[in-house]
């Protein structure tokens, strides 16, 4: 794939800047990857990415299963597409794609904008802050984990205490 890490989250950026949020699914079916819905009732995947050998091209395949959460679908579309934006791939563990993820889910700009309309600083907050956790996830669709690990990278929450539920 002929798309930098920088360019995808540079997208992600001004897609929230222009709409107010970051469609994960327009930003991947805009970089020409398609993304579908299909049942698949006897699986546990959420999502996978596929290589389609007929058109030559990878997509990704979402579970239309009810009993996922759309916050954790986001984040394993989102887990999917950082293998394929990821440089070193095969070198890449499940964190450092889930880190990836997290980053085109909640890009930094986005958390420093998040907070600072918020009047928030960082020295305000401590090992954990509910109340914070609980805006960004709602705000965008995301899971607590993501945006504890967000906030902790960035310096808003210590690396004292992840326990998110």
């Amino acid at each position: 794939m002929d798309i930098s890490i920088s360019d995808v989250i540079h997208r992600a950026v001004g897609e929230y800047k222009r709409s107010g949020n970051v469609d994960l699914v327009k930003l991947i079916d805009d970089l020409g990857i398609p993304v579908y819905v299909k049942d698949v009732p006897d699986s546990d995947s959420v999502a996978k990415l596929i290589f389609n050998e007929d058109e030559d091209v990878y997509e990704i395949e979402i579970n239309n299963n009810a009993r996922f959460d759309s916050k954790l679908i986001r984040t394993k579309v989102a887990v999917e597409f950082a293998k394929l934006v990821n440089e070193v791939e095969e070198e890449s563990t499940e964190e450092d794609l889930f880190n990836l993820a997290s980053s085109i889910l909640l890009p930094d700009e986005i958390i420093n904008d998040f907070i600072n309309s918020k009047n928030i600083k960082k020295e305000e907050l401590g090992v954990f802050n509910d109340s914070l956790i609980d805006d960004l996830c709602s705000t965008f669709e995301v899971p607590h984990t993501v945006a504890a690990l967000r906030l902790q990278k960035l310096g808003y929450l210590s690396n004292k205490v992840i326990d998110c539920g």
